[in-house]
């Protein structure tokens, strides 16, 4: 079973959609999400060491939360409670980036909402949390 949910139709059908996509981009303790120019775009990216499409460089490119910010972020994880609770691979970078996102959010006016994708077997009844983790508003699965 892959460890994640993976997303490449998702990102097909924002572009055949004509919304705006955006991948993490991950340096050291950062991440950030990255605007994609188109489909073509996104298929030529390499991909880094835990096979996520990422650009080499984004000096060119468009910023999430140097822009209005976004209205929805589709997020990763190991496993989720019911509740929203995640476990992510444990460097803290999508728990950052999405308390900015929603903080930013907030002060426009603005929804925002972060959903995880996951598989059934990743749904777990508790785990331990802190206040440094983000809590999703939703989590879609199969339950087959």
């Amino acid at each position: 079973m892959n460890e994640e949910v993976r997303t490449d139709r998702i990102v097909e059908h924002i572009f055949e959609c004509g919304k705006q996509c955006f991948v993490p981009w991950f340096k050291k303790d950062e991440m950030k999400l990255i605007k994609l120019i188109s489909l073509e775009d996104y298929i030529s990216l390499p991909r880094n060491k835990w096979n996520i499409a990422q650009p080499i460089t984004v000096d060119d490119r468009e910023d999430a939360l140097s822009s209005d910010g976004l209205d929805l972020v589709l997020v990763p994880g190991l496993a989720f409670t019911l509740k929203g609770d995640r476990l992510g691979r444990g460097k803290g970078y999508y728990d950052r980036f999405l308390f900015s996102m929603s903080e930013r959010r907030q002060q426009n006016g603005k929804p925002f909402q972060a959903i995880a994708l996951s598989f059934k077997e990743q749904i777990v009844d508790n785990m331990p949390v802190t206040p440094k983790d983000f809590t999703v508003h939703s989590i879609l699965y199969d339950e087959r």
